[in-house]
């Protein structure tokens, strides 16, 4: 079904199951299975259903009243029953009116269904603007951790010949210590969030 919602919107899948994800295919994702884009087509639906439905004039209505008496001379059965036909006439302007408010529901029914495909795409958005700038924050980390560990191979070439002393060196190493902590911390917290939170607004699982 997922697959199918895919191609119908412009965006089919090379293979599938798909392994690589775009923002455009997350977001077809994320409407297709978020039960919140759901609740909001039923009741578009609904409301449509109404407007169309709600020029008809009223049926007239056929009742059997059936009531008991205490006459029963001559043989006479204590029930009597009757028709009782009701006729509705709707003045023209109560039905217009009646049809405007059923439009206007329907606008607003629209209104909010637009309002929460845009917000399940502002969030999912969000979550995957997180998920790379965490990918972006642990490249210049790792660029960093490089530029630390030549230093440190030049340091300790330099204390070899005598033109560094151990402080320098002992500086230098817990620099890159505290550097692959840093990146440690950081895959373990933002990227995991920023996945964590990009796969519950999708809510797809293999």
């Amino acid at each position: 079904a997922l697959r199918d919602f895919l191609t119908d919107n412009g965006a089919p899948p090379a293979t599938w199951p798909q392994r690589e994800w775009d923002l455009h295919s997350l977001t077809l994702a994320a409407w297709h299975f978020h039960p919140e884009l759901d609740v909001a087509l039923a009741a578009y639906q609904k409301a449509r259903v109404h407007e169309q439905t709600v020029n008809a004039r009223i049926n007239p209505g056929v009742h059997l009243p059936l009531e008991h008496h205490s006459d029963t001379i001559g043989g006479q059965s204590p029930w009597l029953i009757g028709i009782l036909l009701e006729l509705v006439f709707e003045r023209e302007a109560k039905r217009l009116a009646r049809r405007a408010q059923a439009q206007s529901e329907t606008r607003a029914a629209g209104i909010h269904m637009d309002e929460t495909a845009w917000n399940i795409y502002s969030r999912l958005r969000q979550s995957a603007m997180d998920y790379y700038a965490a990918g972006m924050q642990a490249g210049q980390l790792e660029d960093q951790i490089r530029i630390a560990a030549e230093v440190l191979h030049l340091l300790e070439r330099r204390k070899e010949l005598g033109r560094a002393g151990a402080f320098e060196l002992s500086t230098a190493q817990i620099e890159l210590q505290r550097l692959r902590l840093l990146q440690a911390g950081q895959q373990y917290v933002q990227i995991g969030r920023a996945t964590s939170e990009l796969q519950s607004h999708v809510r797809i699982s293999y």
